[in-house]
């Protein structure tokens, strides 16, 4: 007696769109290990109602695949709209931020234009503005210049004056930095 013989749509439908089982979701693997059982039963024994069955759960299975390679079509374009959507985001947002610091800088160099020019540019260095430190910090460094011998202050005498443990190896008072001097208990002055 002769094996009957059953051929599988799904199978051709792989085929033709290049893909494989090992490719498919578990819920389209599922159909398809319930599909060769029935085609395992009808095999052994043959009946009109299992080949209708088989066919079927062919058909299903093959409309689980379209739609799969359908979905799969759905999200590649969406991606490919979102990753556009994006870029054209980005885009905007670099081009906006161009235009804002190009008027900025165009305001900034119209200040420029309007301001007058200091006129000794040394003396302008060498006075800090004086919103610039806080009244404490200005009191810090006025005691700081009175304390200092030969460009050294003792650590205990920058401790009295800062009224906390002087930072190590540099310890900045406003505009001063004073820099520990290795192996003594004292800071000198480097600017």
């Amino acid at each position: 007696m002769e094996q009957p013989t059953i051929e599988l749509e799904y199978v051709n439908f792989l085929k033709e769109n290049n893909l494989t089982e090992a490719q498919m979701p578990s819920e389209i693997r599922k159909q398809i290990t319930v599909l060769k059982a029935h085609v395992g039963r009808y095999k052994k024994t043959p009946t009109e109602s299992q080949k209708n069955t088989i066919t079927k759960q062919d058909v299903t299975v093959c409309d689980l695949i379209a739609d799969f390679i359908e979905e799969g079509i759905n999200e590649e374009d969406e991606k490919e709209k979102e990753l556009a959507e994006k870029k054209a985001e980005e885009e905007r947002i670099a081009k906006q931020k161009a235009e804002e610091d190009e008027k900025a800088k165009k305001a900034a160099e119209e200040k420029e234009k309007n301001e007058l020019p200091p006129k000794n540019t040394e003396e302008v260095k060498q006075t800090p503005p004086p919103a610039q430190y806080s009244p404490e910090a200005q009191r810090m460094m006025k005691e700081i210049n009175e304390a200092l011998e030969n460009g050294k202050i003792s650590k205990s005498k920058l401790q009295e004056i800062i009224q906390r443990k002087p930072a190590e190896p540099t310890q900045i008072v406003g505009s001063m930095k004073l820099r520990k001097v290795f192996l003594r208990n004292e800071y000198q002055l480097v600017n």
